[in-house]
């Protein structure tokens, strides 16, 4: 992810594992996430197996420029 503002820019690089979740607790839980936290995916919601979601098991964190106060 990178982002750019008025402040300056900005990212976050995450290397890992990566799996395709289509169904299951995994893919429940990561909609479920998405629907809570972004009003994108509340007003344009999908259901299981309608879209995958990539799920990442870091392995390398690196960020710059971005407050890292929510952890």
């Amino acid at each position: 992810v990178d982002t750019r503002t008025s402040r300056g820019g900005g990212g976050i690089m995450i290397q890992g594992e990566a799996e395709i979740l289509e169904r299951g607790n995994d893919y429940g839980d990561a909609l479920k996430i998405l629907f809570d936290r972004f009003a994108f995916y509340r007003k344009n919601p999908w259901k299981e197996g309608e879209s995958p979601i990539i799920k990442i098991t870091p392995e390398v964190k690196v960020s710059w420029g971005i407050n890292s106060a929510r952890g």
